[in-house]
């Protein structure tokens, strides 16, 4: 089941093409998907139209949606696969950008991975997130906050793993030093 009966005559009304519940389920959805469409396209004409497009997507695929499955997490999936499409569609090649020598250095953080964010607020950390160079920006969403491995990120942005993680490790270390400029 998919939650509550609310939850469930919603999506089966949106199934059933009713405008009503189509309008419903965005309004109810949409502001918590908005700042995962923000994360990614790092503006807000970008994210507004990644939002569109993956609630195009929610309707045209919700048929495909399982009944054990989380309504929430399966909207969630759907945004994030659809910004990544919207970049990769929007950038007309794969992710690719040369990485030198030395941004193969990196200092490890004391306090582990997920430390990073958890020091700032919410706000700060999706201003400081926002500000970072557009590959490092996507790496850093899908594996800090979306969670997904380096090989999955990998395959999905035509890149290898090794390329991924320095990605990923130059994001962590900007990051770092911009919460010491504003002494985070």
């Amino acid at each position: 089941m998919h939650g509550d009966s609310k939850t469930q005559k919603l999506i089966e009304g949106c199934l059933n093409n009713d405008r009503q519940s189509q309008r419903a389920l965005y309004e109810e959805y949409a502001p918590k998907m908005y700042p995962v469409c923000i994360r990614y396209a790092g503006n807000e004409a970008e994210a507004e139209d990644i939002l569109v497009e993956a609630f195009l997507n929610v309707f045209t695929h919700l048929h495909e949606l399982r009944k054990q499955s989380s309504l929430n997490s399966w909207i969630y999936a759907t945004v994030v696969r659809t910004a990544l499409m919207h970049l990769r569609k929007e950038r007309q090649q794969p992710f690719a950008e040369p990485i030198d020598a030395a941004g193969n250095n990196h200092h490890p953080f004391i306090e582990g991975e997920d430390a990073i964010v958890a020091k700032i607020d919410a706000k700060e950390a999706m201003s400081i997130i926002a500000r970072l160079p557009e590959m490092h920006r996507i790496i850093f969403n899908m594996h800090a906050i979306d969670d997904f491995k380096f090989r999955e990120i990998a395959d999905e942005l035509g890149l290898n793993a090794s390329s991924v993680r320095v990605y990923y490790q130059r994001a962590r270390q900007w990051i770092l030093t911009e919460m010491e400029k504003l002494k985070l």
